[in-house]
């Protein structure tokens, strides 16, 4: 999917957040986590390109999900769980986007593929 494409997502994704909590930085933090995935791993496959070709290995997958989900749910202030939880809702969609699902050893990632 185009990097707009997950921009205006995470926009909109911000927005619903932004309505929720009545804090402004729920859109520049849901943009960030709607790219971040394809920012870190198309990185780490220009970086490794015999071993990380593809593009969609470790940030593309469910586990980064619950990792900051969890982080987010555990370490962060009270006032600014709801912030996390959209960063975290916001690279779950980037991924959905992405029908992830279509490869399921990506997604599952380490769970069914290297």
């Amino acid at each position: 999917m185009f990097i707009f494409a997950h921009i205006f997502a995470g926009a909109l994704i911000g927005l619903v957040f932004w309505h929720l909590t009545k804090d402004r930085r729920a859109i520049p933090i849901c943009i960030a986590g709607s790219i971040i995935s394809d920012v870190i791993d198309k990185s780490l496959g220009l970086l490794f390109p015999s071993i990380l070709s593809s593009g969609r290995t470790v940030f593309h997958s469910l586990g980064l999900v619950f990792i900051v989900l969890i982080f987010m749910l555990v370490f962060v202030r009270s006032n600014r769980k709801v912030l996390g939880i959209g960063f975290a809702c916001a690279i779950f969609l980037h991924q959905v986007f992405d029908e992830m699902w279509t490869l399921p050893a990506n997604w599952y990632y380490p769970l069914l593929g290297p």
